[in-house]
C-alpha cells in the first residue's frame, strides 16, 4: 500500500510541476531570436500530412515548421572528391506556415531571414501535388508536395 501511494505522489508531483512549467511559458509567440537559431537543430526530411488519418498528421491548419536553408562551398578533398562545408554566415532562417491544406493541394506563408533578423524573402504559395517551389532563388528545390512511394502503412498521405 505504501509503494503505491509513493508512485502515486511521484506521478502526480511530476504532473503538477510539469502543468506548472508549461502554464508558465508564453505560447503566443513562435518568434526565435536570432541569437539562438543556429543553436537549433535542423533536419532535412518529410513531414507527414494523412486526410485520413489526422491524428498522425504533423502538417495541419496553422502548423508551423521552422526551416534553416544551408549553403555549401564545394572544395577539392584529399582524394580528389568534392568536399563540401557549411557555410552558417549565408544560411537563411525561417518559417513556413500552413493556411490550407488537402490532398491536393497546400497553402503556406513563408519568410526566410539571414543571420541578422534581416529579411530576404517572403510571400504566400501554393502548391499541387507534385509541384515543387525554390524558396531563396538559388536553383535549387526548397519544397515539394507529393504523396510517397505507395506503402501500405503510410498510403494516403502526402509529404511536403
Amino acid at each position: 500500500m505504501l509503494k503505491k501511494v509513493i508512485i502515486l505522489c511521484l506521478v502526480l508531483s511530476c504532473y503538477l510541476s510539469c502543468q506548472m512549467s508549461v502554464s508558465e511559458k508564453d505560447f503566443t509567440s513562435n518568434v526565435v531570436e536570432n541569437s539562438e537559431r543556429s543553436l537549433l537543430a535542423y533536419m532535412g526530411g518529410s513531414v507527414l500530412y494523412s486526410p485520413q488519418n489526422p491524428e498522425v498528421s504533423q502538417l495541419y491548419k496553422d502548423s508551423i515548421i521552422n526551416i534553416r536553408l544551408g549553403k555549401l562551398s564545394v572544395s577539392d578533398g584529399e582524394f580528389g572528391e568534392d568536399e563540401f562545408t557549411d557555410n552558417p554566415d549565408k544560411a537563411l532562417y525561417g518559417e513556413l506556415i500552413v493556411n490550407e491544406i488537402s490532398e491536393d493541394m497546400i497553402t503556406i506563408n513563408y519568410i526566410l531571414e539571414n543571420q541578422y533578423g534581416i529579411k530576404e524573402y517572403s510571400s504566400s504559395i501554393t502548391l499541387g501535388l507534385n509541384e515543387s517551389i525554390d524558396l531563396d532563388n538559388d536553383n535549387i528545390v526548397d519544397l515539394t508536395y507529393v504523396r510517397p512511394a505507395i506503402d501500405k502503412k503510410i498510403q494516403n498521405q502526402q509529404f511536403i
